[in-house]
């Protein structure tokens, strides 16, 4: 996957119009990820760029993947150009236009410039779309989650109504996925128990955590007063399999008209080898499991009102609530993880922000290993420390190579822009109520934090304003007592030293 291209004919939020903007790309690069990273000051529209790509897949992927209307209408104008790569890394180039008559054409290049319309075949067209889309914010920014919201709401309602049909068919994955808070755990659970050790070390390196202790699955699946899901096939299938894998469980289901009704299930997992090789057995890979908990997970949108089920339905036009805690069909209870400095178990809420984060973040890109799977990622380093923040890029480049992904990223660090080639940083500015974003046009890559901060945040001072103050009011002083006052006070800085210089002067004056 890389994104090539995209030209806006329409307002977005308050994302203005814009013509085509390019996205390099180079053949010897195909392979790596280089990530295109978007930086701008609070409010200036980085966000609305990842949910413009975001929404332009969205109503793709409801139309073909639901079935629905089958008239591709969307509400943006936009051209979206990309590459897709075979299993030998040979690509084709897409092209996603909705600009003619307000309908989503998606066209294949069959020769240079020679486009092939694939509109109407929606087998094609999903062959043709990225394998995966997978979103992530570090903060309340909802918008970015909405149109994956959407989805996962079309999914619970699939398998409540297929439960109903007596129609056991697996329910198709989604396609647009998205990590947060709650599917963390999911995400180190998964890793810990079918990642090889060498990926691991990743986490070991840069975490406390040498390993996962115990841990409890709970199921509940009464989403109304004496009514319980009725599960697909597929759903039975995971419940069965975790059975196999956990050191105790507990059952509890009933059969009604030859049909297995499962009420409530607790599953309970001391991870040692002999479990790690039961997951093996039953899920295979990392990504197995993970999408196994995450189609459980999603089940937590029945226990909703009937009138927030559906994200963006008739009068609802926000993010529905979330379902409390004890009351989900799905959750993780009781993770115990060991860590190292010093040695010992602590249950996995006792990890700092910044430690969730990292395993939400780089876990999520570690499950992905698809080829053409598209990353958009809002401020992934928020709660990094500086060291995690200069190394970010350099482990997500290790981490996804040969993968033939793309990830497009919002960051304010200037350690993360010191490490992304400057082609693919692009500047986002706002003027009142409108915003818009170009190519920061400098060379990013190794590039001080200092010519970078000026650059984006027209910031040419290290030192933070209360101590500039104090600073600025010292040397507009001719009180030598208030510049060695002011001067004790402060840590080793360039302006220090101007304070010194001026003290030494005043002492030399009289």
């Amino acid at each position: 996957m890389k994104l090539l291209s995209l030209q806006l004919d329409t307002q977005f939020n308050s994302l203005q119009p814009f013509e085509v903007q390019q996205f390099p790309y180079f053949e010897e690069k195909k392979n790596i990820i280089e990530p295109i990273c978007f930086i701008g000051a609070n409010g200036s529209g980085k966000s609305n760029l990842l949910e413009l790509i975001s929404e332009i897949f969205f109503f793709i992927e409801k139309e073909v993947r639901f079935d629905q209307k089958r008239n591709r209408k969307v509400d943006r104008l936009y051209i979206l150009e990309y590459l897709l790569f075979d299993k030998l890394g040979n690509p084709t180039k897409i092209k996603i236009d909705s600009t003619g008559d307000g309908k989503w054409k998606m066209l294949i290049e069959k020769d240079e410039e020679i486009w092939e319309d694939i509109s109407e075949d929606y087998d094609q067209v999903k062959r043709h779309l990225p394998e995966k889309i997978v979103g992530y914010t570090s903060g309340l920014n909802e918008t970015l989650s909405y149109r994956f919201a959407q989805l996962n709401a079309e999914y619970a309602a699939l398998v409540r109504e297929a439960g109903f049909k007596k129609d056991e068919s697996d329910i198709i994955d989604n396609r647009l996925i998205f990590v947060d808070y709650d599917s963390n755990a999911s995400i180190l659970v998964a890793n810990y128990l079918l990642k090889p050790q060498e990926d691991l070390e990743l986490f070991e390196s840069n975490l406390r955590i040498k390993g996962l202790e115990y841990f409890k699955i709970f199921l509940d699946f009464e989403w109304s007063s004496g009514k319980y899901v009725a599960l697909t096939h597929e759903h039975k299938n995971i419940i069965e399999k975790f059975t196999a894998c956990s050191t105790t469980n507990y059952v509890d289901a009933v059969t009604k008209k030859g049909e297995l009704i499962y009420k409530t299930c607790i599953f309970e997992f001391v991870v040692n080898d002999a479990t790690k090789k039961a997951f093996k057995h039953n899920f295979q890979e990392a990504y197995d499991l993970f999408m196994a908990f995450q189609k459980l997970s999603l089940l937590n949108n029945l226990k909703l009102k009937k009138k927030y089920r559906y994200v963006g339905g008739k009068g609802v036009d926000q993010m529905p609530p979330k379902v409390g805690f004890e009351e989900r069909i799905f959750r993780f209870d009781d993770i115990q993880l060991r860590i190292a400095s010093p040695e010992k178990v602590i249950p996995y809420i006792g990890i700092s922000d910044g430690e969730h984060q990292f395993i939400e973040v780089i876990g999520s890109i570690m499950l992905f290993t698809q080829r053409n799977v598209l990353f958009l990622y809002d401020e992934p380093e928020t709660h990094f420390n500086p060291q995690w923040r200069s190394k970010l890029v350099s482990i997500i480049n290790d981490t996804t190579k040969d993968r033939f992904q793309e990830m497009v990223q919002t960051t304010h660090s200037p350690f993360v822009v010191s490490d992304c080639k400057g082609y693919n940083v692009f500047k986002f500015w706002r003027n009142g109520d409108k915003v818009g974003f170009s190519p920061i046009g400098i060379e990013t890559y190794g590039t001080s934090i200092v010519i970078i901060l000026k650059e984006v945040f027209g910031k040419s001072m290290l030192i933070s304003e209360l101590a500039r103050q104090d600073i600025d009011e010292a040397l507009q002083s001719e009180d030598i007592h208030q510049l060695q006052k002011v001067f004790d006070e402060l840590g080793e800085s360039r302006d220090r030293e101007l304070l010194l210089e001026k003290i030494n002067k005043k002492l030399s004056e009289e």
